[in-house]
This record gives structure tokens, C-alpha cells and sequence, in this order.
């Protein structure tokens, strides 16, 4: 909503003031819109920590909020209408005004109050006042519970013997290991933050299909590469510039450099799952199992490149900044999508020519 407000008021309120008043309307429009999102927002928060717990509430918001997010932009990607590159909601749009929604009323009161009908303006506010102070009103004892609830510290017996030999391990390689994977399990939320940038490649992969049956398995190629770089440089941040205690790491009697390998590989590891299923894809629905093996070799070598680039160029930083750190490297950003697309193109081309 603030967007809303930050792109619509800087226009609307001047030309409102020199001689258009009714565009006010926009201003309380924009709060009542607020009101009442902020009520509907404060209800499901509130239904998910009563039905998942008030610790699994943000795991569990994180999941929804990256699924739906996706489904809208892949369903914003799709094309309708024949010939003509029209967007989804394009059509719905068209539709819903063909049909007369948004005119006439009850679905024509926001248009009509954000050119200032007195009328439609006070429903509106009247709606949006309502709900946020009845969800206030409503909702404060379960939010008081919820709060208290969050709180509580479960205890934990520790495990002895040979339950706790399992924790430790000799060597430097197998510690560091389980400790980024054990970091990883800790905070899902992360993990759907990974992988939703995924999703905006999907459309990429959709342009390859339709290009016909000669573009699939080079496009898959390239989908690949990209895929894997995006994913241990994501990782592989994680591992370095994430780390919790790196003066710990400084000081340990231990060679940098053998720290940066095990780090290296825990990040390959953990993209390999997902960077694996498009080469699968290339020898089933492309039908080019070489492809399919010089993907597979295209991705590793760009993973780990990509992986590499994180670890030379790392910073200091907090998990929990991973949705901003492309502000503080951006130069292995730059690289890293430099890497994707020389081994990305090269695979896609050697797999086009052989296929």
C-alpha cells in the first residue's frame, strides 16, 4: 500500500490543489484500502500462528506468501487470445469491463470515491474502520495468547553417549557439512526464499516449449546452467557471508582455504537436487541424453564457479539480510550471471548442434 501511495500521491494531490479537488477522494480511498488489508492481514497472521503454532506461523506464512506470489506471476506470464502476446490479467481485465464490472453498483463504489463522491467515500471508510477495529476487538485475545505462547522456552534433554557422538565428527570436511545443512533445516523460510527466485525462470523454460520441439532440450541447457549458478551462489553466501560466528572460523587452528572448499562443496550439495531435474529433463522430454551430459557438466563447472566468485568476493553479513545482499555484491551478482551465460549459451549451443 505504500507503493500504491508513494507512485499515485505525488501526481494526485498537486493537480488535486490546482484545480481538481474531487481527486482527494484518491487520499482516503488509499486509506481506507489500507485499513482494511491491514485488518485482513492481522486476521490471517493471527489463523496462522492458532493453527501452525506461533513459531512454525512464519515458516508456514513464508510458504504461502512464495507459492501464491509465484502462481500469480507465472499465471501474469501466460497468453491468451490467439496470436496476441495479451497477459493474463490483461484478459481478465478486458472481461470484467466488457461485463460492466466496476461501472455500476457495489463494484463501482471504489471508482466512484476515488473521484470523490461523498457517498462512496463513506462507505468506504465506514468499511475499513469497521474491520480494522472489530478485528482489533475480536482478535486481542488471541493475539495476547499467541504472544504468551511464543515466549514459552521448551526444554530439551541432552543426549548423552553415543547419542551425542553423533554431533561430532573428525576431520574438518563432515563438521562443516552437517553444520550448514543443520543451519539450513533451522530456517525453511530461507530455503523458500531460494527457491522462489526460481520461479521467475520459469517463463524462460515456457519460451523454449513453445519455440517447438528443436529449442527444448537447449533452452532446458540453458535453463540448467542458470539454474545452478543462481542456486550455489545463493547457497554458497549463505555459507560465507551468513556465517553466524566468522571470528570463531578466524581464529580456529584450521587453513582458510580448506574451510572455503568444505563450505564450497556444502553449497554444491545442496543445489544439487534441484540443478539435477532439468539435465533429467533433457533426456526425457528432450530426448538428448548428450545433452543431457553436457548440461549436467556445463552445471556443475558454472555452479562451481559461481559458488567460488561468493567466496572470494563474500562480506560480512546476517541470514537474515539474504533478500537485500545483492546491495553489497553486487559485482559477484554481475559475474555470477556473466558465468551463467558464457556455460549457459555454450551448453545450449552444443546441445542444439548435436541434438
Amino acid at each position: 500500500m505504500l507503493t500504491y501511495a508513494g507512485l499515485l500521491l505525488p501526481v494526485v494531490v498537486p493537480v488535486a490543489i490546482l484545480g481538481h479537488p474531487y481527486l482527494l477522494g484518491v487520499v482516503v480511498l488509499l486509506l481506507a484500502l489500507a485499513l482494511t488489508a491491514a485488518a485482513i492481514g492481522i486476521a490471517i497472521t493471527l489463523a496462522l500462528a492458532k493453527v501452525a503454532g506461533p513459531r512454525a506461523a512464519r515458516t508456514v506464512g513464508q510458504f504461502a506468501a512464495a507459492v501464491l506470489g509465484g502462481a500469480l506471476f507465472l499465471f501474469s506470464q501466460l497468453s491468451h487470445r490467439g496470436e496476441g502476446r495479451q497477459s493474463s490479467f490483461v484478459v481478465i481485465f478486458e472481461d470484467l469491463r466488457a461485463w460492466g464490472w466496476g461501472e455500476t453498483g457495489w463494484s463501482g463504489v471504489p471508482g466512484h470515491a476515488a473521484f470523490g463522491d461523498p457517498v462512496s467515500l463513506a462507505i468506504l471508510l465506514a468499511i475499513g474502520v469497521a474491520l480494522f477495529a472489530g478485528t482489533g476487538a475480536v482478535l486481542q485475545r488471541l493475539f495476547l495468547s499467541g504472544y504468551q505462547d511464543a515466549g514459552m522456552r521448551l526444554s530439551r534433554s541432552r543426549p548423552t553417549g553415543k547419542a551425542s557422538a553423533r554431533l561430532f565428527h573428525a576431520g574438518l570436511f563432515r563438521p562443516v557439512l552437517a553444520k550448514e545443512w543443520r543451519l539450513l533445516a533451522r530456517d525453511p523460510g530461507l530455503v523458500f526464499q531460494v527457491i522462489l527466485r526460481l520461479v521467475y525462470l520459469i517463463p524462460l523454460m515456457l519460451v523454449a516449449f513453445r519455440g517447438g520441439g528443436g529449442l527444448i532440450a537447449p533452452g532446458l541447457a540453458f535453463a540448467s546452467v542458470l539454474v545452478a549458478t543462481q542456486l550455489t551462489g545463493s547457497f554458497a553466501w549463505l555459507a560465507v557471508s551468513g556465517e553466524d560466528a566468522p571470528e570463531l572460523i578466524a581464529v580456529a587452528p584450521v587453513d582458510k582455504q580448506r574451510v572455503d572448499q568444505a563450505k564450497l562443496a556444502a553449497a554444491l550439495l545442496m543445489a544439487a537436487p534441484i540443478a539435477a531435474l532439468l539435465p533429467i529433463a533433457i533426456a526425457t522430454v528432450g530426448r538428448s541424453p548428450l545433452g543431457a551430459l553436457v548440461s549436467l557438466i556445463a552445471t556443475a563447472i558454472g555452479g562451481t564457479i559461481a559458488g567460488y566468485i561468493e567466496l572470494k568476493l563474500a562480506k560480512p553479513g546476517q541470514r537474515s539480510a539474504f533478500a537485500k545482499r545483492r546491495g553489497g555484491s553486487a559485482i559477484a551478482g554481475i559475474l555470477g550471471m556473466i558465468v551463467a551465460a558464457i556455460f549457459g549459451g555454450g551448453a545450449a549451443a552444443i546441445t542444439y548442434f548435436i541434438g
